[in-house]
């Protein structure tokens, strides 16, 4: 079964993602990582494939093959996150984030986006 993600923080986050993943400066230092990373969020439930290679972010089955590393957060955590409103670390120490596997480089991937977001905001 594919899951829809439809609600507005899913979008944010999936949109957010997709940016930083092609932004120069992270494309240049990724090129040809073929890292696919499985953004599980909670309330409301959606998986996002976060592809590190094509810089594609979209909704995936659950068991999609290839997958090498998995995060999983509440969607409004990781809107938190995006947004420089909720400290990574904090949140990962608490446990309200989730990693396996590679799933650590969708979290070096948040902090430079948290990063982005505070600078573009002053």
């Amino acid at each position: 079964m594919l899951v829809t993600c439809t609600d507005e923080d899913v979008q944010y986050v999936g949109d957010t993602i997709q940016g930083a993943l092609r932004a120069p400066a992270y494309a240049a230092s990724h090129q040809g990582n073929g890292r696919r990373l499985r953004l599980g969020l909670i309330d409301p439930d959606c998986v996002l494939l976060v592809d590190c290679g094509s810089g594609e972010v979209r909704p995936v089955h659950r068991g999609e093959a290839g997958v090498t590393g998995v995060v999983a957060m509440a969607a409004d955590t990781a809107v938190g996150v995006c947004r420089g409103q909720i400290d990574l670390a904090a949140a990962l120490a608490a446990g309200d984030i989730v990693v396996d596997g590679e799933g650590v480089v969708l979290l070096e991937l948040f902090a430079g986006i948290t990063e982005r977001e505070l600078v573009a905001t002053g």
